[in-house]
């Protein structure tokens, strides 16, 4: 936390203030939404779309949840004002859910032709993921760990609900019924 305050740029604050505005945007994520919502229909991934909102949904309630529990205050090093609790991360938990659910929902694997599509948009969903953590972490929003914490229950919520609703997991289970 000392390095990131230390090592703060006008710059970098731009860019991570409009990160983090644009996170909480009600535009931008209704924008995401119409997005994800055109895509799952063009692709019929009817399954994917509802491990996402699902992953959504569960990290949202769960990471308020724990913040309420944990009552751990920010940090007092804040560039942007901010209400409530700090662990774990909201935005670290539903970001890394989502991510996580739609990979594991898809079925997606890193083989064959498509294996160079994949790992791209493996390394892209670490990409941004990272950058939303190193941000929250830059201004001051969140102690490392409260990210950390956001992360690990945004994996486990994301691999349950992308396992709920997996494409695999459905074939398999039709397949031993038979």
């Amino acid at each position: 936390m000392r390095f990131m305050v230390a090592h703060r740029t006008p710059a970098l604050t731009g860019l991570a203030e409009a990160v983090e505005t644009a996170g909480d945007s009600r535009q931008v994520l209704g924008l995401l939404a119409f997005a994800g919502l055109a895509l799952v229909i063009g692709l019929r991934a009817y399954r994917v779309g509802a491990a996402a909102v699902l992953a959504l949904a569960v990290s949202w309630v769960v990471a308020d949840s724990l913040k309420a529990l944990v009552q751990r205050p920010r940090p007092d090093l804040a560039l942007i004002p901010l209400d409530g609790w700090a662990m774990p991360s909201g935005h670290a938990a539903r970001t890394l859910a989502v991510s996580v659910a739609v990979l594991v929902a898809a079925g997606w694997s890193a083989s064959g032709e498509r294996r160079p599509a994949a790992l791209a948009l493996l390394w892209a969903v670490v990409a941004v993921n990272v950058a939303i953590g190193v941000f929250m972490v830059y201004l001051g929003a969140h102690w490392p760990t409260d990210v950390l914490a956001g992360w690990v229950l945004g994996a486990a919520i994301g691999w349950a609900a992308g396992r709920l609703c997996s494409v695999r997991a459905r074939r398999a289970t039709r397949s031993a019924g038979r």
